[in-house]
């Protein structure tokens, strides 16, 4: 039988693998935009990359230091929040389609369709829920709080900035500006 421990990083690799495929798919789409689109300057890009790299080092750190225990309701629960956020995700990108970026980019079509019809940030609110509850999944604690710290507070910038850059857009700001961030209101607008 597999250890349990195995399994889990055999889906940090997965994850890690999904993360480059939609680096590859993000600059494909930036480069078939030619130039049609602008892309924003991001002060903190770079950090958000560091903090999704760190990702994949703090959590398997974590785990070989402390030797947490997969099982119960902690691992259950961040399970099916993981599950539900891998839905979102890809929900996310086939709405998104060819205007799906890592960057943000002004000048493409507005989607406020899919996810989009509830909130803004669809996108941010898996990346949340993934650094919340995959080292949850593992008891990894220290990781869950300072990963998830750290993407407050990349996202917290980023989305104003983001909305800032969109916002000179009518069309954007019509459909999108008085959507909420990342929690849907029910019912929704």
């Amino acid at each position: 039988m597999i250890p349990w421990t195995t399994v889990y990083l055999a889906g940090i690799v997965a994850v890690a693998l999904l993360r480059l495929g939609e680096l590859w798919l993000a600059r494909s789409h930036l480069l078939s935009l030619g130039d049609q689109a602008k892309v924003v300057e991001e002060p903190l890009f770079t950090a958000m990359v560091v903090l999704h790299v760190s990702f994949f080092v703090v959590i398997p750190l974590e785990l070989w230091v402390g030797g947490a225990s997969i099982g119960g309701a902690v691992s259950l629960i961040s399970l099916i929040m993981l599950l539900l956020a891998l839905c979102l995700r890809f929900w996310t990108l086939k709405t998104l389609g060819a205007s799906w970026h890592v960057r943000v980019v002004i000048g493409g079509p507005i989607v406020s369709h899919g996810p989009y019809r509830f909130i803004k940030h669809p996108n941010y609110l898996v990346v949340i829920l993934e650094m919340l509850s995959i080292p949850l999944i593992h008891h990894l604690y220290v990781s869950a709080v300072v990963l998830s710290l750290g993407n407050a507070w990349v996202l917290s910038r980023r989305m104003k900035n983001e909305e800032q850059a969109l916002s000179q857009n009518p069309e954007w700001v019509k459909s999108m500006s008085h959507k909420p961030r990342l929690i849907p209101r029910w019912p929704h607008d």
